[in-house]
């Protein structure tokens, strides 16, 4: 694949022997084999180097397919009529045999250096196509066509080349076969109807406008056919830019791409959720691993902030409206109507291999007709929310990140120098932010912009839980606005429970406990603790089988309970909840002495 150039021993260990690796020994005794076998069979030009912990082998470029390949592809971006660019891709679509690396495992064949020479193949087919339907070329071109049409049979805009060249050559019968084919496996196998390109390839044929002979065009002597490939369709890229000082998250960006990477070889749209707490950096590892594959999408990344946790999320049809405008569709006379417009989008969609993030979700309602109807496409969702009743998905529950991948992102925010230099109190402000990628973030950039501070300075800041919320407040980074709306989506009780729980002396507790601290039943206390959880704002531990669940808060997020039951008064309102009227909280718990309970401060000036 990659002659002459240096591959390290891990690459080797993963393409060989899986992500799941091997050890270096097994790859040193493969290396050993297959130099015995190069020395004894092939001829004494080839040979197989090792430096550093890398090997590459040596052979002559011309003797490499792939080379030869790509050498042609590159003389013909210089070409200098169209005729000697379609010999160019002639010859070197006459390189391919079948698909790349075709009886190897799946992770090979999924290997994003493999899928993007595959789509070079596709690319150049699609494009001597429509030179030879320009030019007049087709029946050099159409066993091209055909042999890769027979790889793809759901490749929509392949599909209507090759129906286009089989009835400008006259043979219509057979693209009327081609036609029907295509439409009874999506029926079958998807469940979708024909692309609006396809299906007007279909019309074109049944009422004969196509010529068997090309016609004139253009003073330079070329020819064009009556009817030509349609026009290439935008390539919207809106994924955000990638986040520079992005730290850690390996395996979970490693997950994500092995989804990305293989929802391209099944047949049906697949959706990963990503849910986690607020802060937790679901956004950025969705752009960081949306950016890495977006090779794999060639047609395209649309990507929204649903705005979910806002108090004005976006409703799915102006979402669908700037999907559309993205895709090139001109917006001026669309359907009012939800589902006529999410028709529309999933027809612009039809064929086509692109990446949908929706992100900040706030529930399935909002998700839905957003969802692209047909294989090709695939869809990132992330929300605070689980989004369970979301039908046919995948699911990712991010966690905070290990200490270590927290110091690195400490690190990138406000410079390696300056934390490794005070490790202690590195660890200290990443303990105190509770590993919050949020938190840990707000502290490094308060410590970027003042570089007379010291990490021992921010540990003093964050000490006093009166401040701390307060302290973590950098311009857009405002845990205390992003938690105040979470909270604030709640129900009256939910908020309730909220308060009451952070005020116990320990920031774990169960069902049974909460209960007895609202003066409900226990029953009715899981309803609203898992209301909590769904939301985030909880997180819920369970225990050996006959041993009761218990329920956690992140030290932040409780920090900010404490503060709410301060500043909405537990125990003053009124209502029918048994929590109502409670001025104080039922004998026998232990609840926590906090400074919360004397008064809440913002951050303090600073010189």
């Amino acid at each position: 694949m990659t002659p002459g150039e240096w591959v390290s021993d891990e690459r080797l260990i993963e393409l060989a022997w899986s992500p799941m690796g091997a050890s270096r020994a097994a790859l040193h005794n493969a290396v050993s084999r297959l130099r015995g076998w190069l020395h004894t069979s092939v001829d004494c030009s080839v040979a197989l180097e090792y430096s550093a912990a890398r090997y590459r082998i040596k052979v002559p470029p011309e003797s490499v397919d792939v080379v030869r390949f790509r050498s042609q592809l590159a003389d013909a971006e210089h070409a200098r009529s169209r005729q000697e660019r379609a010999d160019h891709l002639l010859a070197a679509l006459g390189e391919w045999r079948g698909p790349v690396l075709a009886h190897t495992r799946e992770w090979i064949r999924t290997d994003p250096e493999v899928v993007n020479l595959e789509k070079s193949r596709l690319d150049s087919t699609c494009e001597l196509a429509d030179i030879a339907l320009q030019t007049g070329g087709i029946e050099q071109a159409l066993p091209y066509v055909e042999r890769m049409a027979g790889a793809l049979p759901y490749d929509e805009p392949l599909q209507a080349r090759l129906i286009t060249m089989l009835g400008a050559c006259g043979r219509r019968a057979e693209a009327l076969r081609v036609y029907e084919e295509v439409r009874a496996g999506l029926a079958e196998e998807l469940g979708v109807d024909p692309s609006a390109e396809l299906r007007d390839v279909h019309l074109r044929l049944l009422r004969g406008d196509y010529l068997t002979e090309p016609t004139p065009c253009g003073e330079g002597g070329e020819t064009t056919l009556a009817f030509a490939a349609a026009a290439p369709k935008a390539t919207p890229a809106m994924l955000p830019r990638d986040i520079a000082d992005f730290a850690g998250r390996e395996e979970e960006t490693r997950q994500i791409g092995r989804f990305l990477r293989v929802s391209q070889l099944r047949k049906r749209v697949d959706v990963l959720v990503v849910s986690g707490k607020l802060g937790v950096g679901k956004t950025a590892l969705a752009i960081h691993a949306g950016h890495m594959h977006k090779d794999a999408f060639p047609d395209g990344q649309l990507f929204v902030d649903l705005r979910g946790t806002g108090p004005e999320p976006l409703p799915p049809g102006a979402v669908l409206a700037q999907f559309l405008r993205a895709l090139g569709v001109d917006t001026s006379h669309l359907p009012a109507d939800l589902g006529e417009r999410a028709a529309l989008y999933r027809t612009h969609l039809s064929g086509r291999r692109v990446l949908v993030v929706l992100d900040n979700a706030l529930d399935e309602t909002q998700v839905r007709p957003l969802l692209p109807g047909s294989a090709g496409c695939t869809v990132l969702v992330t929300s605070r929310y689980r989004l369970l009743s979301l039908e046919g998905t995948r699911r990712l529950t991010l966690d905070v990140p290990t200490r270590h991948e927290a110091f690195a992102l400490l690190a990138n925010v406000m410079g390696r120098q300056r934390v490794t230099a005070e490790p202690e109190a590195a660890r200290t402000v990443i303990d105190v932010c509770g590993r919050l990628p949020l938190a840990v973030r707000a502290a490094g950039q308060r410590l970027a912009a003042r570089p007379h501070r010291n990490l021992a300075w921010m540990v003093e800041q964050l000490s006093d839980e009166r401040r701390r919320i307060g302290e973590l407040d950098v311009d857009d980074v405002a845990l205390r606005t992003h938690l105040a709306l979470s909270y604030e989506a709640l129900g009256g009780e939910e908020c309730a429970l909220f308060r009451w729980a952070a005020l116990l002396a320990t920031s774990d507790f169960t069902a049974s406990t909460a209960a007895e601290l609202i003066g409900r039943s226990v029953e009715h206390t899981e309803r609203l603790l898992d209301r909590l959880v769904q939301a985030n704002l909880l997180e819920v531990c369970p225990l050996a089988q006959e041993t009761e669940a218990k329920y956690h808060f992140h030290e932040l997020i409780r920090c900010y309970a404490r503060e709410r039951a301060v500043v909405d008064s537990v125990g003053t309102v009124t209502g029918e909840s048994a929590l109502v009227g409670r001025g104080q909280p039922p004998m026998g718990h232990a609840l926590a002495s906090t400074p919360h309970c004397s008064h809440v401060e913002g951050r303090t000036l600073e010189a």
